[in-house]
Protein backbone atom coordinates (compact mmCIF):
# COMPACT_ATOMS: atom_id res chain seq x y z
CA UNK A 1 0.00 0.00 0.00
CA UNK A 2 1.18 3.43 -0.79
CA UNK A 3 0.11 6.59 1.51
CA UNK A 4 -0.68 9.96 -0.74
CA UNK A 5 -0.56 13.31 0.21
CA UNK A 6 -3.38 15.69 -0.89
CA UNK A 7 -3.42 19.57 -1.38
CA UNK A 8 -5.61 21.23 -2.57
CA UNK A 9 -5.01 24.86 -3.12
CA UNK A 10 -7.41 27.69 -2.16
CA UNK A 11 -8.27 30.52 -3.60
CA UNK A 12 -10.04 33.82 -2.98
CA UNK A 13 -9.29 33.33 1.07
CA UNK A 14 -7.22 34.62 3.48
CA UNK A 15 -5.37 33.02 6.62
CA UNK A 16 -8.47 33.47 8.61
CA UNK A 17 -9.87 30.04 7.44
CA UNK A 18 -7.43 28.24 9.06
CA UNK A 19 -8.81 27.89 12.39
CA UNK A 20 -11.89 26.01 10.17
CA UNK A 21 -12.13 22.79 11.40
CA UNK A 22 -13.25 19.96 8.43
CA UNK A 23 -14.00 16.65 8.48
CA UNK A 24 -12.56 13.48 6.70
CA UNK A 25 -9.25 14.04 7.68
CA UNK A 26 -9.05 17.54 5.69
CA UNK A 27 -6.84 19.88 7.71
CA UNK A 28 -6.45 23.29 6.28
CA UNK A 29 -2.94 25.06 6.47
CA UNK A 30 -0.71 27.57 4.81
CA UNK A 31 2.94 27.79 3.63
CA UNK A 32 4.85 30.73 1.87
CA UNK A 33 4.62 30.71 -1.91
CA UNK A 34 8.66 30.04 -2.34
CA UNK A 35 7.85 26.75 -0.30
CA UNK A 36 5.48 25.51 -1.94
CA UNK A 37 6.79 26.08 -5.11
CA UNK A 38 10.22 24.26 -4.38
CA UNK A 39 8.03 21.20 -3.43
CA UNK A 40 6.00 21.18 -6.40
CA UNK A 41 9.50 21.66 -8.55
CA UNK A 42 10.91 18.75 -7.47
CA UNK A 43 8.35 16.31 -9.52
CA UNK A 44 10.63 15.55 -13.06
CA UNK A 45 6.82 15.95 -14.82
CA UNK A 46 5.11 19.11 -16.17
CA UNK A 47 3.76 19.98 -13.12
CA UNK A 48 5.76 23.13 -13.01
CA UNK A 49 2.93 24.60 -15.27
CA UNK A 50 0.41 24.21 -12.79
CA UNK A 51 2.26 25.48 -10.12
CA UNK A 52 1.80 29.28 -10.82
CA UNK A 53 0.06 29.84 -14.16
CA UNK A 54 -2.03 32.42 -13.03
CA UNK A 55 -0.10 33.30 -9.84
CA UNK A 56 -2.98 35.79 -8.24
CA UNK A 57 -5.43 33.37 -8.61
CA UNK A 58 -2.62 31.23 -5.99
CA UNK A 59 -1.97 33.98 -3.51
CA UNK A 60 -4.31 34.73 -0.53
CA UNK A 61 -3.96 38.41 0.16
CA UNK A 62 -0.96 37.91 2.72
CA UNK A 63 0.96 36.45 -0.11
CA UNK A 64 0.54 32.91 1.39
CA UNK A 65 -0.67 29.80 -0.47
CA UNK A 66 -3.40 29.07 1.65
CA UNK A 67 -4.29 24.77 0.93
CA UNK A 68 -6.45 21.80 2.24
CA UNK A 69 -4.02 18.87 2.58
CA UNK A 70 -5.37 15.13 3.49
CA UNK A 71 -3.61 12.02 3.49
CA UNK A 72 -5.13 8.03 2.34
CA UNK A 73 -3.75 4.60 1.58
CA UNK A 74 -3.72 3.72 -2.78
CA UNK A 75 -3.09 0.25 -3.85
CA UNK A 76 -0.42 2.51 -5.76
CA UNK A 77 0.05 6.17 -6.71
CA UNK A 78 -2.51 5.80 -9.43
CA UNK A 79 -5.29 4.08 -7.65
CA UNK A 80 -6.70 7.71 -7.00
CA UNK A 81 -10.31 7.54 -7.87
CA UNK A 82 -11.95 6.51 -4.88
CA UNK A 83 -10.74 9.28 -2.77
CA UNK A 84 -11.28 11.23 -5.19
CA UNK A 85 -15.12 10.42 -5.61
CA UNK A 86 -16.11 9.90 -1.69
CA UNK A 87 -13.50 12.85 -0.43
CA UNK A 88 -12.98 15.07 -3.20
CA UNK A 89 -16.73 14.85 -5.24
CA UNK A 90 -18.99 13.89 -1.75
CA UNK A 91 -17.36 15.58 0.69
CA UNK A 92 -15.03 18.46 -0.46
CA UNK A 93 -16.52 20.37 -3.54
CA UNK A 94 -19.91 20.48 -1.41
CA UNK A 95 -18.34 21.81 1.64
CA UNK A 96 -17.04 24.69 -0.45
CA UNK A 97 -20.20 25.29 -1.79
CA UNK A 98 -21.52 25.54 1.57
CA UNK A 99 -18.90 27.95 2.66
CA UNK A 100 -19.81 30.42 -0.18
CA UNK A 101 -23.59 29.48 0.66
CA UNK A 102 -22.84 31.06 4.43
CA UNK A 103 -21.16 33.85 3.33
CA UNK A 104 -20.04 36.18 0.61
CA UNK A 105 -16.38 35.44 -0.90
CA UNK A 106 -15.99 33.20 -3.46
CA UNK A 107 -13.40 30.49 -1.98
CA UNK A 108 -12.43 28.05 -4.52
CA UNK A 109 -10.15 25.33 -4.83
CA UNK A 110 -8.90 25.62 -8.41
CA UNK A 111 -5.20 23.23 -8.30
CA UNK A 112 -4.60 20.12 -6.61
CA UNK A 113 -1.91 17.88 -5.73
CA UNK A 114 -1.02 14.23 -5.20
CA UNK A 115 2.21 13.28 -3.65
CA UNK A 116 3.48 9.90 -2.39
CA UNK A 117 5.26 9.67 0.98
CA UNK A 118 8.79 8.23 1.47
CA UNK A 119 8.42 5.08 3.64
CA UNK A 120 10.65 6.64 6.37
CA UNK A 121 7.82 10.19 6.00
CA UNK A 122 10.63 12.88 5.46
CA UNK A 123 9.76 13.09 1.74
CA UNK A 124 7.36 13.89 -0.69
CA UNK A 125 7.51 13.51 -4.16
CA UNK A 126 5.06 14.84 -6.76
CA UNK A 127 3.48 13.01 -9.26
CA UNK A 128 0.00 14.23 -10.03
CA UNK A 129 -2.09 17.22 -10.47
CA UNK A 130 -5.64 18.61 -11.43
CA UNK A 131 -6.57 22.12 -12.32
CA UNK A 132 -10.24 23.55 -12.57
CA UNK A 133 -11.89 27.26 -12.24
CA UNK A 134 -8.85 29.55 -13.01
CA UNK A 135 -11.04 32.72 -13.15
CA UNK A 136 -11.95 35.28 -11.92
CA UNK A 137 -15.36 36.12 -10.88
CA UNK A 138 -17.51 37.96 -9.64
CA UNK A 139 -17.00 37.26 -5.53
CA UNK A 140 -14.12 39.12 -3.35
CA UNK A 141 -12.13 37.37 -0.90
CA UNK A 142 -13.20 34.92 1.63
CA UNK A 143 -12.46 36.31 5.20
CA UNK A 144 -14.04 35.12 8.58
CA UNK A 145 -14.34 36.55 11.50
CA UNK A 146 -12.88 34.70 15.19
CA UNK A 147 -16.53 34.37 16.35
CA UNK A 148 -17.71 33.11 13.13
CA UNK A 149 -15.76 30.24 13.23
CA UNK A 150 -17.86 28.21 15.13
CA UNK A 151 -21.30 29.36 13.59
CA UNK A 152 -19.73 27.96 10.75
CA UNK A 153 -18.79 24.68 11.96
CA UNK A 154 -22.46 24.26 13.12
CA UNK A 155 -23.54 25.26 9.46
CA UNK A 156 -21.60 23.04 7.93
CA UNK A 157 -22.23 19.90 9.87
CA UNK A 158 -25.95 20.62 10.57
CA UNK A 159 -26.42 21.86 6.69
CA UNK A 160 -26.72 18.76 4.10
CA UNK A 161 -27.75 18.10 0.12
CA UNK A 162 -29.94 18.13 -1.17
CA UNK A 163 -32.21 21.04 -0.36
CA UNK A 164 -36.03 20.92 -1.31
CA UNK A 165 -36.22 21.21 -5.37
CA UNK A 166 -36.44 25.13 -5.15
CA UNK A 167 -33.98 25.81 -2.52
CA UNK A 168 -31.62 23.06 -4.69
CA UNK A 169 -32.44 25.21 -7.66
CA UNK A 170 -32.00 28.50 -6.12
CA UNK A 171 -28.46 27.60 -4.70
CA UNK A 172 -27.41 25.93 -8.02
CA UNK A 173 -27.88 29.22 -9.19
CA UNK A 174 -26.40 31.51 -6.21
CA UNK A 175 -23.13 29.08 -7.03
CA UNK A 176 -23.06 29.53 -10.26
CA UNK A 177 -23.32 33.24 -9.85
CA UNK A 178 -19.38 33.00 -8.90
CA UNK A 179 -18.18 30.90 -12.38
CA UNK A 180 -18.45 34.34 -14.85
CA UNK A 181 -16.68 37.40 -15.24
CA UNK A 182 -19.80 39.01 -16.14
CA UNK A 183 -21.97 41.16 -13.79
CA UNK A 184 -24.76 40.54 -15.64
CA UNK A 185 -24.49 37.19 -16.24
CA UNK A 186 -23.74 36.73 -12.43
CA UNK A 187 -27.09 38.91 -11.71
CA UNK A 188 -29.51 36.98 -13.97
CA UNK A 189 -28.44 33.74 -12.55
CA UNK A 190 -28.62 35.31 -9.02
CA UNK A 191 -32.69 36.55 -10.23
CA UNK A 192 -33.29 33.31 -11.74
CA UNK A 193 -32.71 31.71 -7.82
CA UNK A 194 -34.81 34.85 -6.46
CA UNK A 195 -37.75 33.23 -8.95
CA UNK A 196 -37.59 29.77 -8.44
CA UNK A 197 -38.69 30.63 -4.81
CA UNK A 198 -40.62 33.06 -4.40
CA UNK A 199 -42.24 33.14 -8.38
CA UNK A 200 -45.68 31.35 -7.76
CA UNK A 201 -46.09 31.95 -12.09
CA UNK A 202 -49.43 33.88 -11.94
CA UNK A 203 -48.31 37.40 -12.87
CA UNK A 204 -47.18 40.89 -10.63
CA UNK A 205 -44.16 38.66 -10.68
CA UNK A 206 -41.68 41.78 -9.54
CA UNK A 207 -44.07 42.69 -6.59
CA UNK A 208 -44.65 38.95 -5.70
CA UNK A 209 -40.61 38.03 -5.17
CA UNK A 210 -40.79 41.80 -3.80
CA UNK A 211 -43.08 41.47 -1.07
CA UNK A 212 -41.82 37.72 -0.27
CA UNK A 213 -38.70 38.73 -0.17
CA UNK A 214 -39.73 41.48 2.64
CA UNK A 215 -41.97 39.44 4.26
CA UNK A 216 -39.54 36.46 4.68
CA UNK A 217 -36.18 38.70 5.76
CA UNK A 218 -37.37 41.36 7.19
CA UNK A 219 -37.12 42.06 10.91
CA UNK A 220 -39.38 45.13 11.52
CA UNK A 221 -42.15 47.16 9.53
CA UNK A 222 -39.30 49.31 8.37
CA UNK A 223 -36.45 46.72 7.66
CA UNK A 224 -39.32 44.92 5.20
CA UNK A 225 -40.27 47.99 3.63
CA UNK A 226 -36.67 49.04 2.97
CA UNK A 227 -36.16 45.18 1.02
CA UNK A 228 -39.66 45.83 -0.35
CA UNK A 229 -37.85 48.70 -1.84
CA UNK A 230 -34.75 47.44 -2.56
CA UNK A 231 -35.99 44.58 -4.22
CA UNK A 232 -38.85 46.23 -6.47
CA UNK A 233 -35.14 48.36 -7.83
CA UNK A 234 -33.14 45.27 -8.56
CA UNK A 235 -36.18 43.58 -10.49
CA UNK A 236 -36.44 46.35 -13.04
CA UNK A 237 -32.97 46.17 -13.49
CA UNK A 238 -33.39 42.66 -14.19
CA UNK A 239 -35.85 43.74 -16.80
CA UNK A 240 -34.44 46.35 -18.43
CA UNK A 241 -31.06 43.88 -18.38
CA UNK A 242 -33.28 41.28 -20.09
CA UNK A 243 -35.94 43.27 -22.45
CA UNK A 244 -33.40 46.06 -23.77
CA UNK A 245 -30.20 45.05 -23.29
CA UNK A 246 -28.59 47.52 -20.37
CA UNK A 247 -26.13 44.73 -19.46
CA UNK A 248 -23.50 47.35 -18.61
CA UNK A 249 -25.88 49.27 -15.70
CA UNK A 250 -25.47 45.96 -14.13
CA UNK A 251 -22.97 47.55 -11.07
CA UNK A 252 -21.24 44.97 -8.70
CA UNK A 253 -22.63 46.05 -5.90
CA UNK A 254 -26.09 45.50 -7.14
CA UNK A 255 -25.14 41.64 -8.04
CA UNK A 256 -23.57 41.59 -3.81
CA UNK A 257 -26.70 42.96 -2.33
CA UNK A 258 -29.23 40.66 -4.56
CA UNK A 259 -26.96 37.82 -3.81
CA UNK A 260 -27.18 38.72 -0.12
CA UNK A 261 -30.55 38.32 -0.46
CA UNK A 262 -30.62 35.23 -1.81
CA UNK A 263 -28.37 34.12 -0.02
CA UNK A 264 -29.93 35.10 3.40
CA UNK A 265 -33.74 33.54 2.20
CA UNK A 266 -32.23 30.03 1.25
CA UNK A 267 -30.36 29.76 4.66
CA UNK A 268 -33.42 30.49 6.41
CA UNK A 269 -35.57 28.53 4.36
CA UNK A 270 -33.05 25.18 4.19
CA UNK A 271 -34.20 25.44 8.11
CA UNK A 272 -37.98 25.90 7.55
CA UNK A 273 -37.81 23.28 5.20
CA UNK A 274 -41.61 24.20 4.21
CA UNK A 275 -42.72 23.21 -0.08
CA UNK A 276 -42.76 26.02 -1.96
CA UNK A 277 -46.70 26.09 -1.93
CA UNK A 278 -46.95 26.00 1.81
CA UNK A 279 -44.34 28.88 1.58
CA UNK A 280 -45.42 31.15 -0.07
CA UNK A 281 -49.49 30.82 1.43
CA UNK A 282 -47.49 31.44 4.54
CA UNK A 283 -45.89 34.55 2.79
CA UNK A 284 -49.54 36.01 1.18
CA UNK A 285 -51.23 35.96 4.46
CA UNK A 286 -48.39 37.90 6.04
CA UNK A 287 -48.43 41.55 6.43
CA UNK A 288 -45.86 44.18 7.85
CA UNK A 289 -47.15 44.29 11.38
CA UNK A 290 -46.99 40.69 11.60
CA UNK A 291 -43.70 39.05 10.31
CA UNK A 292 -43.38 35.49 11.70
CA UNK A 293 -43.81 33.65 8.96
CA UNK A 294 -41.78 30.54 10.55
CA UNK A 295 -44.66 28.58 12.56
Amino acid sequence: MSEILFWGVLKNVDESILGLKLDKGFVIKSCGYEEFLEIISRSQTSLGYYAHPYPDALFSQDDKIIYIENKFKSVNQYQLAPFQKEYIGNYLKPTLALLRLFKEGNIQSPLSYYFSIGKEQKTIKPFGSEKSNLYYSTGGCYKLKKEEINELEKFLNETKFPFLDHLQLAFENLDMSYTTQSNALAYLSIMTGVEAIFNDGQGEIGYKISRNMAMLLGNNKEDAQNIFKQMKRLYNLRCKLVHQGHYKNVDIKDVIMLREYLRSAIKKLVILNKPKDALLEDLTFSGFEYLDVNK
